[in-house]
């Protein structure tokens, strides 16, 4: 069994707590989350409160950024026939849409082509840039991917073919190279933040064309770009980059915009997902799941493209709804692998890493399942299974851990590797999985007595449900998104009669009885009586506003550090 998470009441700086809450009328438990999270200085409180695109990084800063423009401003200047090249997940596609409507509304040739994963592969390939070639493209802008198909792009160079890639995966291959090569992760790069989306990178090019080509200031460019920002929200939250730095800007300005868009896709499926209320972290999730699940049918028809651009509503309505019905019936079949691969495994393993091969699951379900296995055992988790006569495998691993280093060790065992340093996935000839996997385990020693305690949760406070006031609920909000990187302030709640996910108290002042219902995945405690039992819980205040329950324990057995 998992042992129990201990709770951990923070020690806080009280005279820096009360500065602060002075200071800008804060409330005492919000002043004391934005210590605990470091936000203490006037220039982050002032980012919080008012962001916006004045704090984010100069795109400038990104290697090839000019050089990459220069082709694209000779493309427009000469009517070039332009393709973007995308990626076949949110962040792909998002990133594809923005570039492509940018590059559009400059009077640009633009097309674009997203490679089905399941029959192209993820990046450029040798076909597809013969189609290109066929329509008489000569360029192609990589998004969201091809910072390692350099013997791709030589292909299409020889073609009369000119690439450029923006992409923000782990750089496999340097030296020399004769194509611009947008990414903040090569080892050359001054970028000041490295972990951003693909979609960020595409907008950061954007704004550097439009800078350039139009010489708009931020203000101006801000006026032009809001209506993509839901774009860019979804495209990083779905990415699973950390929720940090302009990573939270974007997505903060991104989730304020969703019922507020003009882009009519996405504000049928927040009002299909989300009904009334705001959208929390589970239904941003279910949107993100819902554009997964709309793939490529042929050669410039994506679906999820489609969707992100169309304005029948009609078409709009149907589509969603059918790929909205084709995501819960994907996700019934992932639960059901998982549990099949969580079964097989020994809850109380000692080893590092877990490392399944389970040929009896589908490919597209192991990205799925590592992830959760990741979750369940805070440990680095690969999955292996069978595709065709090959073997694909899907590692995740915990914030902090560099899997992809790891496995990019053994890269002369794969035909295919890329990722990031939490996720990434490889193709390999089947005979040499044993090999991967003997050299991994010898990587990682045996779990230790300290290894195998769980992470603590940190608690800013103590905060009876009856005093969580709206002005608390409101600054806690500022926060949001919620996600990676970002997780939300926990607060401890005691002796708490909870049924069914409903508090009930008597305000002692008046007499009146007021409610407060949580959203919960815990069943509620009852006793031998069949009483429910007096809890202890931790929550937080999830994106949408709602008090969400983390952990429950029984007071009489509960002592918190």
């Amino acid at each position: 069994m998992t042992p129990l998470q201990k709770w951990h009441i923070v020690s806080l700086d009280k005279k820096r707590v009360e500065e602060i809450q002075k200071k800008y009328n804060f409330s005492l438990n919000f002043s004391k989350v934005l210590v605990e999270m470091g936000i203490e200085t006037e220039g982050e409180i002032k980012k919080l409160l008012s962001p916006g695109i004045d704090y984010l990084h100069p795109a400038s800063l990104l290697p090839d950024i000019e050089t990459g423009f220069e082709r694209i401003r000779k493309a427009i200047k000469d009517g070039e026939r332009i393709l973007i090249w995308g990626d076949e997940d949110t962040d792909g596609i998002t990133a594809t849409v923005f570039l492509f409507e940018l590059l559009r509304n400059l009077n640009a040739r633009v097309f674009y082509h997203i490679p089905s994963r399941r029959d192209e592969g993820i990046g450029l390939n040798i076909p597809g840039i013969k189609k290109a070639h066929k329509m008489g493209c000569t360029l192609i802008i990589t998004v969201d991917c091809s910072s390692s198909d350099w013997d791709k792009i030589m292909v299409a160079k020889k073609t009369g073919i000119d690439v450029v890639v923006t992409d923000h995966h782990e750089v496999l291959m340097e030296g020399k190279k004769d194509f611009p090569l947008i990414n903040p992760k090569r080892n050359d790069s001054s970028y000041p933040y490295r972990n951003i989306a693909g979609v960020t990178v595409a907008f950061k090019l954007g704004w550097f064309i439009t800078k350039e080509l139009l010489a708009l200031n931020n203000k101006e460019w801000e006026s032009v770009v809001k209506d993509w920002y839901p774009l860019i929200f979804l495209g990083t939250y779905a990415d699973r980059v950390p929720l940090k730095d302009e990573n939270w800007i974007l997505s903060n300005l991104g989730y304020k915009s969703l019922r507020k868009t003009e882009r009519m896709g996405i504000r049928i499926l927040t009002e299909m997902l989300c009904k009334e209320t705001n959208c929390d972290e589970e239904m941003i999730q279910r949107m993100i799941s819902v554009l997964s699940t709309a793939k490529t049918k042929g050669w410039g028809e994506n679906v999820g493209f489609r969707i992100l651009t169309e304005k029948n509503e009609d078409y709009l309505n149907k589509t969603i709804s059918q790929l909205i019905q084709q995501s819960e019936e994907w996700h019934s079949i992932a639960n059901e692998n998982f549990r099949r691969i969580f079964t097989s495994i020994d809850e109380n393993t000692k080893e590092r890493i877990i490392f399944v091969y389970e040929p009896n699951v589908p490919f597209d379900y192991l990205g799925f399942c590592a992830s959760r296995l990741k979750e369940r055992f805070n440990r680095p988790v690969i999955i292996t299974g069978d595709k065709d006569n090959y073997t694909i495998g899907e590692a995740r691993a915990p914030q902090g851990f560099n899997i992809h280093k790891i496995l990019s060790k053994q890269s002369h065992l794969f035909l295919s590797f890329g990722g990031h340093k939490p996720a990434c996935g490889f193709k390999m000839k089947r005979e040499n999985l044993d090999t991967l996997r003997k050299l991994l385990i010898q990587d990682f020693p045996e779990m230790s007595d300290e290894d195998e305690k769980s992470r603590e949760m940190r608690i800013v406070d103590i905060l009876p449900l009856e005093k969580l006031t709206k002005k608390v609920k409101d600054e806690i909000t500022l926060l949001s998104p919620f996600g990676s990187g970002n997780s939300p302030p926990l607060f401890l709640a005691q002796n708490v009669s909870l049924f069914k996910g409903v508090y009930t108290y008597v305000n002692p002042e008046t007499g009146e009885s007021k409610r407060i219902e949580m959203k919960s995945d815990y069943q509620t405690w009852v006793g031998l009586d069949g009483k429910p039992v007096t809890l202890d819980i931790v929550y937080f205040i999830n994106s949408a506003g709602v008090p969400t329950i983390a952990d429950t324990r029984p007071s009489l057995f509960n002592e918190p550090m």
